[in-house]
């Protein structure tokens, strides 16, 4: 639960809602009811909204970090062994995960951290300077500029990647 404790939903039924996320994204629906004692109430019953928000200690910022974070990390099992599948290399898998996981938790940190902050429902600490960071470095890397290349060497790199596929 620490490692979800800046996202604003740093309690144990948090995590595991989040964990049993990763099986399937549906599960978070049912971990809730379970959790929440509500059992097989439907995801349209406002009592599983109620509990869903009691349960997120009742802040609207970190209701929206829990759904971003859980919306965006690794998807089900079924389609991370698709990802092992097409990608042929269980290292470039678990990258591909890691990557979906730390980039969800990146977006989660932002939303929690600085929403938090400007709805007057988190006070500035470490993790809003590091959100704020974090939002920098995703702004850089939106709005830098292209680098340039030269277009005779493109040309020549592409043509030797031709031949190299026309030998094979």
């Amino acid at each position: 639960a620490w490692i979800f404790a800046p996202l604003g939903f740093g309690n144990w039924e948090g995590a595991v809602t989040s964990i049993t996320g990763l099986v399937a994204k549906e599960n978070v629906v049912a971990t809730v009811g379970i959790i929440t004692s509500l059992g097989e109430v439907g995801e349209d019953d406002p009592t599983m909204w109620l509990a869903f928000a009691e349960m997120m200690g009742g802040t609207t910022v970190a209701i929206m970090a829990f759904c971003a974070f859980n919306l965006l990390c690794a998807p089900c099992f079924a389609a991370m062994g698709t990802i092992r599948n097409q990608m042929r290399s269980a290292k470039w898998t678990w990258a591909a995960i890691g990557y979906m996981c730390g980039f969800a938790w990146v977006v989660a940190l932002m939303i929690y951290q600085i929403g938090g902050l400007v709805t007057g429902e988190v006070a500035f600490n470490f993790w809003t300077i590091i959100a704020f960071l974090f939002l920098a470095a995703i702004l850089f890397q939106l709005f830098r500029p292209m680098p340039k290349y030269n277009k005779g060497e493109n040309e020549k790199a592409q043509a030797q990647l031709n031949a190299e596929g026309s030998a094979a």
